[in-house]
């Protein structure tokens, strides 16, 4: 599955990007469920043909706060949002990090709505009146400006055809 997802991104150039994201927020609304992670790092799928094996990196932007999904919600204040980017620019929160992290998304669902949970294993799923975010960790291949899937960390495959 490496290999095509190498293929599909050689061929597809900028078009597409590998990300890794946790954070993952949960939350049936009116306009449609929202399941997506919040926390983002982008990364980069290298290939070493001694190996031959590959190896997922870091790129040199930071981890950040997927803003454009949390701007959708109407009701959210836009000064919550510049405090959380504020303080992604300040602190060490990572896709992969630990109670630190944990505690920053803790931190922005009970922001999100009174009665948002924070759940740090298990299953993610949020109620029309209770949002949930999650530490379910997620690698994401997305398209600038497109709805991507969300998998498990620890599967990274491409999308189906057409996505």
């Amino acid at each position: 599955q490496l290999y095509e997802l190498r293929g599909r991104i050689d061929r597809e150039g900028e078009a597409v990007e590998l990300m890794i994201g946790d954070g993952v927020l949960d939350w049936p609304r009116p306009d449609g469920r929202i399941h997506h992670p919040i926390l983002l790092q982008r990364v980069q799928l290298q290939f070493d043909a001694d190996g031959p094996s590959f190896a997922i990196v870091e790129t040199e932007r930071g981890p950040e706060l997927y803003t454009a999904l949390l701007h959708c919600l109407p009701d959210l204040d836009s000064k919550a949002i510049a405090r959380w980017q504020a303080a992604m620019t300040h602190q060490n929160y990572h896709p992969l990090g630990d109670a630190t992290t944990s505690a920053f998304l803790r931190n922005i669902v009970v922001q999100l709505s009174a009665h948002g949970e924070f759940v740090e294993e298990g299953p993610i799923r949020g109620e029309p009146d209770r949002p949930r975010i999650g530490r379910a960790g997620a690698a994401d291949r997305a398209r600038p400006g497109r709805a991507s899937a969300l998998l498990p960390r620890h599967q990274i495959t491409p999308p189906p055809p057409g996505a």
